[in-house]
């Protein structure tokens, strides 16, 4: 592909997020590396985004909790801004290499002990590093440095335009909710509100508590719920539906709390979850629009979800569709996994409220 057109990728890449993966794979060929990640700075809340053909040694990373241990993320930190790629033998010497627990039993035995890394700024709290991976051996990664450090302004300036575009959409679904009398937040990983609209503070009232570290409800029993549920999406990534007093005490509320699907949103937007307002004694059908952008969700699956909520079943909807019922149920399983619903109850409790 050459030079040019690995940093017309990269900026394809910006305005198009979930061209990421691509775009990695592209810098990691051109410097004899098996792939690259963007990936956030929190080890407590690891996000990233990958390309291909390293996505199951990073799934098998964070399963084996190996980001609590990430020197390469720490030692960068602690270390004098530097506007250009580190290797692994930079952060750390040959012997800790060898010994190191990660290392040793993690990144070495996979081929992944060498590596390069640069941070770029992201979001207002924390920056974000992309890392090439898995060079053929530390030589390689430090002569690969000169190239990836032409490439860094490009990889940079099309990070910050990914930032803002994520952060557009999400700004987009919530105005939309807004318009159709909905009150929704967007929440970070620690369940921390990071952006609300008008309604979600009208809708509440007095029964959002102060609190610093994550959104918390003055009812003791539905707080309780809240900080199950987000206990639960944090370890599981599955969304949960709470009821809790609206803001007069004449009736009940009910809270969505479903996870951000996707994985360039998570990585660029910090957010990890949307929490929705919902008056049960409404009844509506969700617009197909609304639907995409809240959960990602493709034009089929917008209407199968739509279709649910409207009361069809499977069969009716397959029949409908001249879709098979394995095709209309494949669909449910992907739609199951980006709103964090786990039945077809919840799914259907969870987009009833959704317009007016």
């Amino acid at each position: 592909m050459g030079f040019e057109g690995i940093i017309d990728a990269v900026y394809e890449a910006g305005v198009v997020p979930e061209r990421w993966p691509h775009a990695l794979d592209l810098v990691g060929r051109e410097v004899g590396a098996r792939g690259g990640m963007l990936l956030s700075t929190r080890t407590d809340d690891f996000r990233y985004i990958c390309s291909e053909q390293i996505e199951p040694v990073a799934a098998d990373f964070i399963a084996q909790g190996w980001p609590a241990e990430n020197t390469r993320i720490s030692r960068y930190i602690a270390r004098e801004p530097h506007a250009g790629f580190l290797t692994d033998l930079d952060l750390h010497t040959q012997d800790e290499i060898d010994t190191l627990p990660m290392f040793r039993d993690f990144l070495s035995p996979r081929g992944f002990q060498s590596g390069a890394a640069t941070m770029i700024d992201g979001l207002a709290e924390e920056d974000l590093i992309v890392s090439i991976e898995a060079f053929r051996s530390p030589e390689a990664a430090q002569g690969a440095v000169d190239t990836l450090d032409r490439l860094r302004p490009h990889l940079a300036r099309a990070v910050q335009l990914s930032t803002r575009m994520i952060g557009e959409r999400r700004r987009g679904a919530m105005n939309a909710l807004e318009v159709i009398g909905t009150g929704a937040a967007l929440l970070d990983g620690r369940g921390r509100v990071q952006d609300a609209n008008r309604l979600f503070e009208r809708d509440l009232g007095d029964q959002v508590g102060s609190s610093r570290n994550r959104l918390k409800l003055r009812d003791p029993n539905a707080d309780r719920l809240l900080a199950d549920a987000l206990d639960e999406l944090g370890a599981h990534r599955r969304g949960r539906s709470l009821p809790f007093p609206n803001a007069d005490r004449s009736g009940s509320l009910v809270l969505h709390l479903m996870p951000i699907a996707g994985a360039a949103r998570d990585v660029f937007s910090g957010s990890a979850a949307i929490v929705v307002i919902a008056d049960p004694q409404r009844r509506a059908l969700p617009d197909y629009a609304l639907l995409q952008a809240m959960f990602d969700l493709t034009p089929t699956e917008a209407r199968i979800a739509r279709q649910l909520t409207d009361g069809c079943s499977p069969a009716g909807i397959a029949t409908s569709s001249q879709l098979s019922l394995n095709t209309v149920r494949s669909h449910l399983k992907q739609i199951y996994l980006k709103t964090g619903s786990t039945r077809q109850s919840s799914l259907v409790s969870l987009f009833s409220n959704l317009s007016p």
